[in-house]
């Protein structure tokens, strides 16, 4: 199989690995920096104690100093130093530098930050606000109506409005406004004889020419 050549980056340790190994090393790699600091607490209390002995102990620390008489805190600040660098969590990727597997930096994130992530085709890299700039620039700005136009606008006239509000309320289509966008333009144009004036010119009408329907019969359920 063709080995990936994407990679996406650790949040914790800053390698970076294939998509597909990320989750398994993630587990890991917060397993092994709760250690570490558990590591180094301990050899902090070590040399808390040490220090007591010290003081408690004076002819011990002004000995002799030679192969034999080595420390034995520094002995073993030695060994757990090294214990810590070879837990250090390291990345899969056989072509990830040094600067991969450097240490955690800390982050200076606020809880409340808001990150916004383009698409990858826009080109344009992440950008993080603070919450309260974000909802000063996003905050959406009331509107005030104009004083000086009238109540209808942004139609240009009370007709236009009465039109659009009477095709909103019956939820006409787009075929059908544009239907009855033509038959009123058609009327106003009196090329044309329109009889009709209400919605009882209407029914009468259909009822008239009702005849030329054929007649429509429900049969009946037997049990």
């Amino acid at each position: 199989m063709p080995r990936e050549s994407k990679t996406v980056p650790c949040k914790s340790c800053g390698g970076r690995f294939k998509p597909t190994g990320i989750g398994p090393h993630r587990k890991s790699c917060l397993k092994n920096i709760h250690r570490t600091g558990e590591d180094l607490a301990f050899v902090q209390i070590l040399h808390n104690a040490d220090g007591l002995s010290r003081s408690t102990d004076h002819s011990d620390t002004t000995g002799p100093s030679g192969p034999g008489n080595s420390n034995p805190s520094h002995d073993l600040d030695e060994f757990w130093v090294a214990q810590v660098a070879d837990e250090r969590p390291m990345s899969i990727d056989n072509d990830a530098g040094p600067h991969d597997r450097a240490l955690p930096r800390p982050t200076t994130d606020n809880i409340d930050d808001i990150q916004v992530e383009y698409h990858p085709n826009s080109g344009k890299p992440t950008k993080k606000y603070l919450f309260v700039e974000f909802t000063r620039v996003h905050a959406p700005k009331p509107y005030k109506p104009d004083a000086s136009t009238d109540p209808w606008y942004p139609f240009h006239t009370h007709l236009d409005f009465e039109f659009a509000d009477l095709a909103l309320e019956v939820a006409l289509s787009k075929e059908q406004t544009n239907r009855l966008l033509k038959l009123v333009q058609r009327i106003h144009s009196n090329k044309e004889r329109f009889t009709l004036r209400d919605y009882r010119d209407v029914e009468s009408s259909w009822k008239a020419a009702s005849h030329c329907m054929p007649a429509v019969s429900q049969p009946e359920e037997r049990l």
